[in-house]
């Protein structure tokens, strides 16, 4: 997708800074933002604005996209969005 916009990246920033700070100090998994790729098991690819993964399913950083679907997918509606665009990028 196109980026998000300034307003937008502040919210999906901001929900990322909040989520780091409440699962860094309990070590529960790594927190990504938009430029962490996932190819989900039904064959789709997704970078979503934020993302969480438990730390027991994801070892390592894998140095491409991820082969699994996060725990967690924040996605940020940006003012350009379209009711449609919604609909057509799920599978």
């Amino acid at each position: 997708m196109s980026p998000l916009g300034y307003e937008s990246d502040e919210v999906a920033s901001e929900f990322s800074a909040q989520l780091r700070n409440w699962v860094r100090p309990r070590k529960l998994g790594p927190i990504t933002g938009s430029s962490a790729g996932f190819n989900l098991p039904n064959a789709g690819t997704r970078a979503p604005d934020v993302s969480f993964v438990q730390a027991e399913r994801l070892r390592r950083s894998p140095r491409n996209f991820a082969e699994l679907a996060p725990d967690l997918m924040v996605e940020v509606k940006s003012p350009t969005d379209r009711q449609l665009d919604e609909t057509a990028r799920e599978d």
